[in-house]
Order: C-alpha cells, then structure tokens, then sequence
C-alpha cells in the first residue's frame, strides 16, 4: 500500500506567552511533512489584524503594540496543499503594565509659590 505524502501541523508555541505593551514574542512551529511532502512555507498570523508574517523557517517574531487577548495561528504551506489544526494556535495575553498608586493625605511641598523655573520638593508626611 502506498502512503500519500502529507503534512502535519502538530503544535505552535509563543514565548512569552504573556507580556506587557510593547511586547515582542517569538512564535515557533513544529510540523512534520512525510511520505514525500515537502515543507515550502509558513505563515503565521499574529491574531492583532497586522496580517500574515511569511517565513521559509519554522519560527516568527512579532511585535505587538496594543494591549488585548489574541489568538495566534500558523498555517503550513507545503507541497501537497496548507494544512493547520487547534494545535496549532497559541493564545498570546498582551497588558498594559499596572503602575501602583497610593493615597497621600498630608502633601507638602518645600517652595508653595514663586517664579519659573522653581525646584520643589515633595513630601507625603505622615
């Protein structure tokens, strides 16, 4: 019995998988092609409407500017047609970072009037 040639797209990983605005993240494709198949291409969608980052290798790097919950997807181009799966699509958490705050009841300040340029000092007191 013959086996056709095919091409299986067996997993898609990003690294990191959460970051913070700006993030730069590394997607990386395992496929396997057999039976003759040959691997041409791969193109990795990032999920934030950027569109498609075409690669002749297994791994992409993709710059994500806006906060958001994305799903990333590859798609394998090979000789014998494209070929993707659910295991191929990585879900990719992109945030804003969370600066902490605090209350200050009793601010004050070392110069409370005068002319540009002043050099002030601030204390929260107690």
């Amino acid at each position: 019995k013959v086996k056709k040639p095919e091409v299986v797209c067996k997993s898609l990983k990003a690294d990191p998988q959460q970051a913070f605005v700006p993030a730069e993240v590394k997607f990386t494709a395992n496929a396997e092609a057999s039976n003759g198949a040959e691997i041409t291409r791969y193109d990795f969608y990032p999920g934030d409407g950027t569109g498609v980052i075409e690669s002749d290798v297994n791994t992409a790097t993709h710059n994500y500017e806006t906060a958001g919950n994305y799903t990333a997807v590859v798609l394998v181009r090979s000789t014998v047609g494209t070929r993707t799966s659910e295991k191929c699509k990585v879900p990719v958490k992109i945030q804003h970072k969370v600066v902490p705050s605090f209350e200050c009841k009793d601010l004050e300040a070392s110069v409370k009037e005068g002319f540009a340029p002043l050099e002030v000092d601030c204390n929260c007191g107690s």
